[in-house]
């Protein structure tokens, strides 16, 4: 089975071209979605044991992702960034790696793992093949500040958290240029694919 690490900075259209590889029969593991619920299940009191109850939500049930992403994107928090880190990506991986597994037994021909901080996380090393999408730095903030209602600014601290677009190319096998059409974007699928899974 050929493994495939999808993964691109903040809004470049991850989800888009994973939504295409689904389409094309495909799996995709979203292993920010992975994350999601490994920070509110296995993790949540070694997360609560680092950053203190503030970060829960007015319930004091679940941890309140923006509380959260508020201590650890804010200007100079690179430590709590990385201790945050230090906690979910192991867990993630391990997640990840189980249902690369699960897949390959079940006959897949090849899987994704979507997964924003694929690189910052060291996971790369696992796959096959290397996707990164990427778009422009000012279109990629737009999309971000329109699909979550941030600001400019909260945009900019989440850019800075994150490897910079021209070092993942480095480490590519294939780009993505997300910064035209859907048509475009998907044109460029298509013949990945004719070469990942002929």
């Amino acid at each position: 089975m050929t493994r495939i690490g999808l993964t691109g900075g903040l809004a470049s259209g991850k989800s888009t071209v994973a939504e295409m590889l689904r389409a094309r029969g495909v799996p995709v593991i979203d292993a920010d979605a992975r994350a999601k619920q490994i920070l509110q299940g296995e993790a949540r009191a070694a997360v609560l044991a680092e950053f203190g109850n503030e970060i829960l939500s007015e319930d004091g049930v679940a941890i309140a992702a923006e509380k959260l992403a508020a201590v650890v994107f804010a200007a100079g928090a690179e430590a709590k960034l990385a201790a945050l880190n230090r906690i979910l990506h192991p867990r993630t991986i391990r997640a990840q790696e189980a249902e690369l597994r699960r897949l390959e037994a079940s006959g897949a021909r090849a899987a994704a793992v979507e997964a924003a901080l694929l690189l910052e996380a060291g996971a790369d090393g696992t796959f096959d093949k290397l996707v990164v999408v990427v778009a422009p730095e000012e279109e990629r903030i737009r999309r971000f500040c329109e699909r979550t209602g941030a600001s400019r600014e909260r945009a900019l601290e989440r850019l800075q958290a994150q490897w910079p677009q021209e070092r993942k190319i480095a480490l590519a096998d294939y780009v993505i240029r997300n910064g035209g059409t859907r048509d475009a974007t998907r044109e460029q699928v298509e013949a990945m694919l004719k070469e990942l899974v002929p």
